[in-house]
């Protein structure tokens, strides 16, 4: 579940509007859900969008990179 939360928000690299901005999570379960997803998160290799190890290469715009800083800062 967690790598399919990650990846659904990463795909497109914010360069389509179909990437959600939230994900709502049962509180029972919210801690290991954070663990898992942070994990995930922090395992997707940014880089050289030509490099085949890449998985996210640059965002498309300033603006666009500004709307993902404040999503991770909030």
């Amino acid at each position: 579940m967690e790598l399919i939360c990650s990846l659904r928000d990463s795909l497109n690299h914010g360069q389509a509007c179909i990437a959600g901005t939230r994900i709502f999570v049962q509180s029972g379960i919210y801690d290991k859900f954070l663990a898992k997803l942070t994990e995930s998160a922090k395992a997707i290799k940014m880089g050289d969008p030509f490099s085949p190890d890449t998985a996210q290469g640059p965002l498309v715009s300033k603006t666009q990179f500004d709307v993902r800083r404040l999503l991770v800062l909030c």
